[in-house]
């Protein structure tokens, strides 16, 4: 923003712990740059809240009565920002948009119906990078002997019929026909013993794969930060369990 000298701009943040921490570190960095804030507003988390919908109206008719604040800064998870931009499309306000990175690679919100009326949105996200095997994971969702993973198991549910499961018991996968009834489903990624044929292509069309990169960064520090405070080994973790947060925080 000091960059390009957008000395007055608008911040609008959640209600949850992304907001709150996001909100104070963009806060102390922009008075060291000299930019100012020319309003803060506070949106709920929980868009099924009663007040979810009357606050976004709120905060739209704050960014409208304020048009000598050409830039605001979004720090909203995906889901706030659709509904929050419904809104401004309809009320024809046009500004530059700061995407924080909750939002900033999100594809339903670059492809949303007038998204080009809104005027420019700049985004910012963490590092990414390819997560070896991730894909071909995705494709056969297959588990070890022995583990269990009641997400898949769910997901299995939804993505594979009862029918072709039975099918599959007894025949080879090209010998079963997928019937009418269960044409929306898919038979993979269902139980099969041939892996090349374990190729589904659901999870991948619908999963930014790219994304998951800083997912596995940050679920890699939490689980490091806490082998450390437990004091694991191979076998055990004899370390002292009844911390406060900040440890966790420290160690990460």
């Amino acid at each position: 923003m000091a960059y390009f000298n957008w000395t007055w701009v608008g911040v609008v943040s959640g209600d949850d712990d992304y907001g709150k921490a996001a909100l104070q570190s963009f806060l102390a960095e922009a008075q060291e740059a000299r930019v100012c804030t020319a309003f803060q507003e506070v949106l709920p988390n929980n868009l099924n809240s009663e007040n979810s919908a009357s606050r976004i109206r709120e905060v739209v008719t704050q960014i409208k009565s304020l048009p000598e604040a050409q830039v605001v800064l979004l720090i909203l998870k995906e889901e706030l920002v659709q509904s929050l931009f419904e809104e401004i499309i309809k009320e024809g306000i046009n500004r530059t948009w700061i995407a924080s990175d909750a939002w900033s690679l999100s594809l339903p919100l670059a492809t949303m119906k007038n998204i080009n009326m809104l005027g420019d949105i700049i985004g910012f996200s963490f590092m990414k990078g390819p997560i070896p095997g991730f894909e071909q994971y995705l494709q056969r969702v297959l588990l070890a002997p022995g583990d269990g993973n009641q997400f898949i198991e769910e997901y299995k549910d939804l993505r594979c019929s009862t029918e072709m499961l039975e099918c599959l018991q007894n025949k080879p996968a090209n010998q079963c026909a997928l019937p009418s009834s269960v044409k929306p489903r898919a038979r993979l990624p269902c139980n099969l013993s041939d892996f090349p044929d374990g190729n589904d292509e659901y999870l991948i069309s619908k999963v930014q794969v790219d994304q998951m990169y800083g997912e596995k960064l940050a679920t890699w520090s939490i689980a490091y930060a806490l082998r450390s405070l437990l004091k694991c080994n191979q076998s055990s973790c004899p370390g002292e369990r009844n911390f406060p947060p900040w440890k966790a925080r420290d160690r990460n």
